[in-house]
This record gives structure tokens, sequence and C-alpha cells, in this order.
């Protein structure tokens, strides 16, 4: 026989429980309809604070989150060409502002005028060193920026050719240039050797018998 106490007793529990439910997904999706409001609303705020609308309040905000994002970028390229991590390079841009505060401090100017008045330097450096050049090679300075300029577009589609970036790129043709001047002193060096073993064997003694010669006689016409 069914027992109709249990089964009321079950009822009830099933219905107290499904009450205890209702209330709680109600207050967890209200919650979750308000978040947006809330957000909407200090946006409103803010917006009225600044005397713009909440669109362009919106679109300033849009603009700060790319220009955040393509600095990390930049960020993460200048560190893979200096072969170092981000936080290291995030390390010694904040060293170097520190230094650059320490030295305006000192020089009692701000740290814009110091950077203008160190970009000024470096500019005027390099315009002496390019006047130099130039005179070096009977050319003038214009002449001479033409050919750097004509240089660094022929290093700018070389490096597109090859998929790599320009200093990757000089860094590739400075340990070729090391190699071929590398390969080019040992020729050197044994085409010296052979003359040297040649001369020894018509006198009948050895090399280094031959090089103390050679270093007495030079030593004699020092003197």
């Amino acid at each position: 026989m069914i027992d109709r106490k249990k089964i009321l007793g079950l009822s009830l529990a099933g219905i107290l429980t499904v009450a205890s439910f209702v209330p709680a997904f109600a207050a967890e999706q209200s919650a979750q309809q308000n978040v947006p409001a809330k957000v909407e609303r200090k946006l409103e705020k803010k917006a009225l604070k600044l005397g713009i609308t909440v669109d362009v309040l919106k679109a300033q905000k849009a603009q700060k989150e790319v220009k955040r994002a393509q600095h990390q970028i930049k960020l993460e390229e200048i560190a893979k060409k200096k072969g170092i991590t981000v936080d290291a390079l995030k390390a010694k841009i904040a060293e170097r502002k520190a230094q650059l505060k320490q030295m305006a401090e000192e020089k009692g100017i701000t740290v814009e005028q110091l950077k203008a008045e160190l970009k000024s330097a470096k500019q005027a450096d390099r315009q002496a060193k390019i006047e130099e050049i130039a005179k070096k090679k009977g050319i003038t300075v214009d002449e001479l920026k033409a050919k750097m300029a004509a240089h660094k577009a022929q290093l700018q589609q070389m490096a597109a050719e090859k998929g790599v970036t320009i200093e990757q790129l000089k860094a590739d043709l400075k340990a070729q240039r090391d190699q071929e001047k590398a390969q080019k002193q040992a020729e050197k060096e044994a085409t010296r050797q052979a003359k040297l073993e040649e001369i020894a064997k018509k006198k009948g003694i050895t090399i280094d018998e031959l090089k103390t010669k050679i270093a007495e006689r030079k030593a004699k016409k020092a003197e």
C-alpha cells in the first residue's frame, strides 16, 4: 500500500526546492542584466563631465585600446630585433627614463627640453660625420645622402625578398663579409707560408731560421 504521508513529504520538499531556486535564478539574471546598465550609467556620467556624448567617449576608448595594442606590437618587434624579452625591454626603457629624469633635474630643465637638446646634438653629430665622409669621397653632402637613400632602398628590397628585417639582413651581410675577409686572410697567409718554404728550401735552412733572419734584417733597417 502507498504511503500517502511519504508522498506528501516528497512533494513538499520538491516544491520548496523549486521555490528556493527560482528567486536565486531570477536574482542572477537580474544581476547579469544590470552589469551593462551600470557600465552605461558610468559612461553617461563621464561623458557629461567631459562635455561629450557617450558615442564619442566610446570611440575615444576604442582608439586608446588600438594605440595600446599597437604599442605592444612595436615593443615586441623591438625586443625581437634586440634578442631580448618584452619585459627586459620595458625594464631598459624604464631605466632610460629614470636616467633622463635625473639628468634633467641636474641641468634644471624639463625632460622634454633635455630630449630636444640630445636630439639636436645627435643630429649635429650625424651631419658632421656625413660631411666628413662626403669630403673623403670627394662628393657633396647631397650626393652622399642620395647614395645612402638608394642603398637603404636596396636593403629594404633585399630584406623583403628574403622575408627578414633590415637588421637581420645587415647582420647576415656583415657575417658574410667577415667570412670572406677571413678566407682571403687565410689564403694570403697560405701563399706567404708557401713562399717562405720555397726560399728556405733554396737556402737549405728551416722556415724558423728564415723567419729569424728576416726579423733580424728588419731590426737592422729600423736602426
